[in-house]
């Protein structure tokens, strides 16, 4: 009889032992989605390729010739082998130049640290050419701002008909909103910024309280 008995408050502690115990398959489990859910918070967080719409170009002739080529309008600098051809700058009254290939035709980029003079703005503006040193230079153009001034180099984009002269037009109408889309994109990054601090001021209030 203390036998049986005894048998009896063996099993009893037994079960208790296990009831006190925790299921290691339902931890396992656990562990895992948690660690599932982790990682997919941080793929989720992680920083993805800025596109061309994200992209933000400075107000430099170097912003401008690589927004161009974005837009795919100028390939890469024009090159004598492992050096850039670079075009007076001085001699049209700028600061700065760069010279890209196109697909057959050239575009030259000047900035200017004030403004094209007057005599260059106003030939461009009326007929979109400059004469300099007794030669005329056609498919002149300047932006609003007066900072920037392009020569597109293409024989056949004469043609008002022909796709050369579609091509330069589209050109020409990006060329003309580089500056407010750079002005544009800087305002939306300054109001994200300052949204952005605005919310850690918030949070950081409602934790003090």
């Amino acid at each position: 009889m203390k036998r049986f008995i005894t048998a009896i408050l063996a099993c009893l502690m037994i079960g208790a032992a296990f009831t006190g115990c925790s299921d290691p398959l339902q931890n396992t489990s656990s562990q895992q989605s948690e660690t599932t859910a982790g990682d997919a918070t941080e793929s989720q967080t992680e920083t993805e390729p800025v596109t061309e719409a994200e992209k933000n170009y400075k107000n430099d002739i170097n912003g401008l010739g690589e927004y161009l080529h974005d837009k795919g309008f100028v390939n890469d600098k024009v090159k004598n082998g492992d050096h850039e051809i670079l075009k007076d700058a001085s001699y049209i009254g700028a600061n700065a130049s760069l010279f890209y290939a196109g697909e057959r035709y050239t575009v030259e980029l000047y900035s200017y640290k004030k403004a094209v003079s007057n005599e260059y703005t106003k030939s461009a503006k009326e007929s979109n050419t400059i004469t300099m040193y007794g030669k005329t230079i056609k498919n002149v153009f300047i932006t609003d701002s007066g900072l920037y001034l392009m020569i597109y180099n293409d024989p056949a984009a004469s043609d008002t008909n022909s796709d050369n002269y579609k091509k330069m037009q589209e050109c020409v109408k990006a060329f003309k909103s580089f500056e407010s889309e750079v002005k544009e994109s800087s305002e939306k990054a300054t109001e994200e910024a300052t949204e952005e601090e605005t919310e850690k001021a918030t949070e950081k209030a409602d934790k003090n309280d």
